[in-house]
C-alpha cells in the first residue's frame, strides 16, 4: 500500500524524517475496510498518536462482517420496504439489487460487501420460499 503523499505532507509539515514518526502500531490493522481507510488511520495516528482500533471505532471505520448484526438489519430492511419485497417476490427484474443499496445505506457503508451480499442472497431465498 502506498501512503506516500499523506505521509510526505505530514513529514513536511513537521520537518520530520520517517523514522521519527510513531503510529503506535504493534500489529497489522487488518480490521480496516480499505487501503484508503488504512492511509487515513496511519496519518491520524502519526499526527495524534493513540490506538488504531480505538480511532477506527470512534470514527466509524470498522467493517461489519458479523451475521448476527447484519441479518437483523436485513430483516428490518424487508419490513421497511414492503413494495420492494413484493416486487422481488413477483419476480420483477433487478428487484434484488435495491436491497443491496438499502443494506449499505442502513450500515452507512460499513457492511463487508462479500458477507453482506452472501447473507442478503440467503435471506432473499428464504423470502422467496415463503
Amino acid at each position: 500500500m502506498t501512503i506516500k503523499i499523506p505521509l510526505a505532507n505530514l513529514l513536511n509539515e513537521r520537518s520530520t524524517r520517517f523514522g521519527q514518526v510513531s503510529t503506535g502500531l504493534k500489529q497489522p490493522i487488518s480490521f480496516l475496510k480499505t487501503s484508503a481507510t488504512t492511509k487515513k488511520v496511519f496519518v491520524h495516528l502519526a499526527k495524534n498518536g493513540g490506538g488504531a482500533r480505538e480511532y477506527v471505532e470512534k470514527a466509524g471505520l470498522v467493517q461489519i462482517s458479523d451475521p448476527n448484526i447484519l441479518i437483523p438489519i436485513i430483516h428490518q430492511i424487508f419490513a421497511d420496504n414492503e413494495a420492494a419485497v413484493a416486487d422481488f417476490k413477483s419476480g420483477k427484474r433487478n428487484a434484488d439489487k435495491a436491497f443491496t443499496g438499502f443494506l449499505m445505506k442502513a450500515t452507512k457503508g460499513q457492511a463487508n460487501p462479500q458477507v453482506a451480499l452472501k447473507l442478503l442472497a440467503q435471506e432473499l431465498a428464504k423470502l422467496k420460499e415463503n
